[in-house]
């Protein structure tokens, strides 16, 4: 635990592993996780904002979102670390992620369907895929001139 945060969730399913066959019950757990996070030792809230820092640059709000919900993290610390997020920072992590990986405007339709469906897997919206291709292809061919 001080070498990162961890969720609630995966320390317990990680605990009662550990514990396995021993005297160790489910309600034992659940009071050391009680007594960690009165200690402010574990937080799921803080754990939120980890995974959201980490994975802004190369992941939308949608793929941490999903991320957080398999964490077992509420969908209330969700949000509220999800808010840090603004939409033009999102556009801006798409727009790198999208030079990295293509940094050409797709030449046909197909290879635009590619780009596209690119950046929607990694959890940007439609919309912003769309408009990380208009803007990025009118950036890449305005600077060969």
């Amino acid at each position: 635990m001080a070498r990162r945060d961890w969720s609630r969730e995966a320390l317990r399913t990680r605990l009662l592993a550990a514990a396995g066959n021993e005297d160790a019950s489910p309600g034992d757990v659940d009071a050391l996780l009680d007594d960690f996070a009165a200690r402010g030792w574990l937080s799921d809230a803080r754990y939120a904002e980890a995974i959201v820092r980490s994975r802004q640059s190369r992941n939308g709000k949608t793929a941490i979102a999903r991320r957080l919900k398999q964490a077992g993290i509420s969908d209330e610390d969700s949000a509220i670390a999800l808010s840090s997020i603004d939409s033009e920072q999102e556009f801006q992590a798409a727009l790198m992620l999208w030079r990295r990986k293509f940094g050409a405007p797709p030449a046909g339709e197909k290879e635009k369907v590619r780009q596209v469906r690119f950046l929607v897997s990694r959890g940007y919206s439609l919309g912003l895929a769309l408009r990380v291709l208009k803007q990025g292809g009118a950036s890449v061919e305005g600077s060969g001139e």
